[in-house]
């Protein structure tokens, strides 16, 4: 399976209002492709966005 596949899973398990979010966080943060599937988990996670911000930090 590829990621492109475990991405539409788990994206389709986000809430319309989580969808939106995401992709708000996704364009305003500038977030590079490689860290996508990462972004689009945390979110899965309902993890808040200040701490998604502090991971791709690391």
């Amino acid at each position: 399976m590829t990621l492109k596949y475990f991405a539409v899973q788990i994206g389709s398990m986000l809430s319309q209002e989580m969808q939106l979010r995401f992709m708000e966080f996704a364009v305003e943060s500038h977030v590079p492709e490689k860290y996508m599937g990462k972004v689009l988990h945390a979110f899965a996670l309902d993890m808040p966005e200040w701490s998604i911000h502090s991971v791709l930090r690391i």
